[in-house]
């Protein structure tokens, strides 16, 4: 089963991304979820990825973009969404070729990031 990575901005907050994980596609909402959503001030999915494991996927976010991460315990991040999105696809994407070697790549880098 899939787990989403997603990414959302709030017009009240310029230039900062926060990153959460779903076991539900995020652009897959009701309509009583998305006017919760929007009375809350979040606007904007600005993108979403399907991973295996969300919980390690974000955990490897995170120490990938430590740089742009804001003080304290928010999901905040300074960066352009695209950016954040960039890292997530290198951190969770396979790519064609070496299969069985990058499957093993991709599992020990996602453990390290942990």
């Amino acid at each position: 089963m899939a787990e989403y990575l997603f990414c959302i901005s709030r017009p009240d907050r310029d230039g900062v991304v926060e990153i959460m994980t779903s076991r539900d596609d995020p652009r897959l909402e009701s309509a009583a979820s998305i006017m919760l959503r929007r009375s809350l001030g979040i606007h904007a999915i600005e993108w979403t990825l399907p991973v295996v494991s969300g919980d390690l996927s974000m955990a490897a976010l995170k120490k990938s973009l430590r740089g742009h991460r804001l003080r304290g315990k928010s999901l905040g991040f300074r960066c352009d969404p695209m950016t954040a999105r960039g890292e997530a696809i290198k951190l969770t994407t396979l790519r064609p070729g070496k299969a069985k070697d990058q499957k093993r790549s991709l599992f020990k880098r996602l453990i390290r990031a942990a």
